[in-house]
């Protein structure tokens, strides 16, 4: 009897598209036949809006006609316990066959759950709020605040776990709506539901609501933007393309985990690599030297990166492999203008570097703001800094004085 499933599906989706397209058409208006037109195009518009509930109505008349003696080749919605739940407190214990458990127990019983749950919770909150948003600021904080307050008011109401939608919010912007106005109407509805239309419930096949909602969800799939990644990005079809994969076959909650880690894997390995600017600078106005210009912040990740790259210029002349080091004084200047963070493991690789690099040479450090300053200032010391307006009498300083002789221990 499985036939019938498929059937009552595929149907589900040809009239619930059918009725989407009606939607878009309009009769031509003319003189003589405008106010029929305008009728006729009330009625495609409200079947067009209206078509969730018209392809469940069809399916439940035909679940209604094909049951008999209690049996039904379909699998049905089944009986729904009328009526609003009682208002009380959340349990702080509970009882399961013959077991207690206390709230110690429970808690001990859901275990990581606690940080899992409400971690994907509000990851998929977000990420609900960011399909549907179409371009438009997402405030991530009132979102979470929100899910939390709906959690704590329905808990009053024995609700299980409060969440976004995927499906839900589908269904709502396939029917057409456009304000969060449609949330009190939704939850009117279900009200109203529970009091009086449980009955009439019996009788909705559950292959009908599948295909509302995989018609629904469906309209979300944007296939197109693989060729917008493929020509601008393409790194990032790498977390589209895990994050698609992985919800499809391991559910949701672990897709949008996946996601979220393999882009914060990406985004840790661009802060391996930070941006430097290395050039040698010989123009006869600056005594000759090297100018460095790292670009943000950099942290524990791009520190062994940056430092790998400068201490290669201290054996050699050029910024080229090949050529042979020539023994002479030589300046690093690090402009720091567009510099406004680092991290200890940073300071601790750069004062190891400025140990290595004052036997040849100095540091300079340029236009550093005064929170970096004093960070750098207490793990370098004699560490020079100047504004780029007296740049050129600190390097010609520099030149004149002989390099550092022993390296120097910060005391942090």
């Amino acid at each position: 009897m499985k036939w019938y499933k498929i059937y009552i599906g595929l149907n589900v989706c040809f009239i619930f598209q059918a009725c989407k397209e009606i939607k878009f058409n309009r009769l031509g208006r003319d003189e003589r036949g405008l106010k029929r037109a305008e009728t006729v195009n009330g009625m495609l518009w409200f079947i067009g809006v209206s078509r969730n509930a018209t392809v469940v109505t069809v399916a439940t008349v035909t679940a209604f006609i094909v049951h008999k003696d209690d049996h039904n080749p379909l699998i049905l919605t089944g009986i729904i316990t009328p009526g609003l739940p009682e208002v009380r407190h959340p349990p702080f214990h509970t009882t399961v066959g013959n077991t207690t458990f206390t709230t110690t127990k429970m808690l001990k019983h859901i275990g990581p759950g606690l940080g899992i749950v409400p971690a994907v919770g509000i990851l998929a909150n977000i990420a609900i709020a960011k399909a549907f948003s179409q371009g438009q600021k997402v405030d991530a904080t009132q979102e979470i605040i929100a899910l939390g307050v709906c959690n704590i008011v329905s808990s009053y109401f024995q609700s299980m776990l409060v969440n976004g939608s995927f499906s839900r919010s589908a269904v709502s912007n396939a029917s057409g709506v456009k304000t969060p106005g449609s949330g009190i109407y939704t939850g009117l509805l279900v009200v109203l539901t529970l009091l009086l239309l449980t009955p009439y419930f019996y009788f909705i096949p559950r292959a009908a609501l599948s295909s509302v909602i995989v018609c629904a969800v469906l309209q979300m799939v944007d296939v197109k933007i693989l060729k917008t990644l493929w020509k601008i990005s393409r790194l990032d079809i790498i977390p589209l393309m895990s994050t698609f994969l992985s919800a499809l076959f391991m559910g949701v909650e672990f897709g949008l985990i996946c996601g979220v880690c393999v882009d914060g894997l990406l985004l840790l390995y661009y802060h391996s690599r930070p941006p430097l600017d290395i050039q040698y600078v010989d123009n006869g106005v600056l005594p000759s030297h090297y100018a460095i210009h790292p670009i943000g912040g950099i942290h524990f990740a791009g520190a062994e990166n940056m430092t790998t790259k400068l201490s290669h210029l201290i054996h050699t002349d050029t910024l080229s492999d090949d050529e042979e080091y020539t023994p002479r004084d030589k300046i690093l200047v690090v402009y720091c203008d567009v510099l406004y963070r680092v991290d200890y493991t940073f300071l601790q690789s750069m004062q190891m570097f400025v140990v290595n690099w004052s036997q040849v040479g100095r540091v300079i450090w340029v236009d550093v703001n005064d929170t970096i300053k004093q960070q750098l200032e207490l793990m370098l010391k004699d560490a020079i800094f100047c504004a780029k307006k007296d740049l050129g009498s600190y390097m010609i300083t520099s030149v004149e004085s002989p390099p550092l002789e022993s390296p120097v221990e910060s005391d942090v």
